[in-house]
């Protein structure tokens, strides 16, 4: 029979080593990087601190019967084997196998399909069809990693063509999963269960919805919008006055409700209020004769923003295929908001394949940091396998891990801001040009006549 050790010198050896684990933490900060290597170890860079709280991504633009080398840049689609690339590196990610925790939830701001001709029903066909593959791709990559996803629509997914009005009726493009758009894995509609549930879906017709990503109890609402119909390109033009002041009406209730709830709101759009860089007059993206409530859309929607900004915790945008951010003032001039722009998987705009993992403060939601994932197509233009290049919002713009990205951008320089969102434009395709990040990084209200800058 084994003698019996004597408790007490076990519990003073016990202590001891405690002690002695918690000296080397205090005493040897390299040890708690030692401690975390296995985290890094599947890249040759050091990875950020924070660790994802949700994914986003967008502009996928799928020609699924071609490759990368059969579609030109002008084009700006994306073959079926930068798909494929695309979403194994996203399968990593999900399965926490890439250097990150897996991401609590998934939004996708639109832009399935590739550029179609609506005109010719050979095409409108096909990209009915492509929507439905990635529709079926995005559901099954959500559905094996047990994460929630928010689908965004964006301009290229209506069903009559590029911006068309949007229907729910591309959602029967993925047949096994009609029912569960726009949200994957809603679970109990009351979001007791901790899970994903969509809040309020009566103007789905119109492409705009609310959910709970992390359950009703987490206190964090998605509000998704159909921002297309705000455009001037957009073809209903009889019912486009119409369909925006529903959509406006609705919006301004979310957030009231919202704030009565005391939840924490975070805003996702496809096409984002502000100037359109690449245009050449520097064209606001939304018609600037639709009004709501005797204003400009814009400076409705900023005004929106402005009462309810202790809720608004940020907003994500997509659409231009480049990365990036939009600083959003009050009439005041003060700083109420940012928009984060996430780039696209094709890299039609001379972009890099991307797509973005945000961090949050925990309790308020607050954003704090941002990480982009991205391959390296340019300037090679040849599909490989993606491999660990990233680049983060704290590192680019020089900000101290205590602060949010909304605090830290009230604090840049004109020039340290510009610079910055040169470097990061292009997804590291080379600096974005100087005139498309000046026009782009304001939301102005209105803009001050004779200036650019603020």
């Amino acid at each position: 029979m084994r003698k019996r050790d004597n408790p007490v010198i076990v519990l003073a050896a016990l202590t001891a080593i405690v002690f002695f684990i918690i000296a080397l933490w205090i005493f040897f900060p390299g040890c708690n990087k030692a401690m975390g290597a296995v985290h890094v170890a599947a890249s040759n860079q050091q990875q950020p601190d924070d660790l994802p709280d949700f994914m986003v991504i967008s502009d996928i633009h799928l020609h699924n019967s071609l490759t990368q080398d059969k579609i030109t840049l002008k084009e700006s689609d994306t073959g079926h084997d930068l798909w494929d690339t695309a979403q194994k590196k996203i399968r990593e990610v999900l399965d926490g196998k890439a250097g990150y925790n897996k991401p609590k939830f998934i939004i996708v701001l639109g832009d399935l399909p590739w550029h179609a001709d609506a005109i010719v029903e050979s095409e409108l066909l096909s990209a009915r069809e492509n929507s439905g593959i990635v529709l079926h791709d995005l559901r099954l990559l959500a559905e094996n990693a047990g994460v929630p996803l928010l689908y965004v629509p964006g301009n290229n997914d209506s069903w009559d063509g590029d911006y068309h009005p949007f229907s729910p009726k591309i959602f029967g493009n993925d047949p096994d999963g009609r029912n569960s758009w726009p949200v994957i894995n809603p679970n109990n509609p009351d979001g007791t269960s901790g899970q994903a549930s969509i809040i309020d879906d009566k103007k789905l017709n119109l492409g705009c919805y609310s959910a709970y990503p992390l359950g009703k109890k987490a206190g964090l609402r998605v509000i998704a919008l159909n921002t297309t119909m705000f455009v001037h390109k957009y073809t209903d033009t009889a019912n486009q006055a119409t369909d925006a002041t529903a959509q406006m009406d609705w919006f301004a209730k979310q957030l009231e409700d919202a704030a009565k709830q005391k939840e924490y709101v975070l805003i996702a759009m496809h096409v984002p209020p502000g100037a359109d860089g690449h245009d050449k007059k520097k064209k606001e993206f939304w018609r600037n004769k639709l009004m709501y409530n005797g204003a400009s859309l814009r400076i409705s929607f900023v005004d929106l923003l402005d009462k309810y900004r202790k809720n608004i915790v940020g907003m994500l945008s997509s659409h231009t295929h480049m990365d990036g951010l939009r600083k959003i003032r009050n009439s005041k001039g003060k700083l109420i908001c940012v928009d984060i722009s996430v780039p696209g998987i094709t890299p039609g705009h001379h972009n890099n394949p991307g797509f973005k993992l945000i961090s949050y403060k925990p309790g308020n939601y607050e954003l704090e940091n941002f990480t982009t994932l991205y391959e390296n197509y340019f300037p090679a233009q040849k599909v490989i396998s993606w491999a660990n290049d990233w680049y983060d919002f704290r590192t680019e713009f020089g900000c101290p891990k205590s602060t949010s990205i909304l605090a830290c951008l009230d604090t840049l320089n004109t020039e340290t801001l510009e610079s910055a969102v040169q470097s990061i434009y292009t997804v590291k395709n080379g600096l974005g040009s100087a005139d498309e990040v000046n026009t782009v990084i304001n939301i102005w209200y209105p803009k001050p006549s004779g200036h650019n800058k603020y």
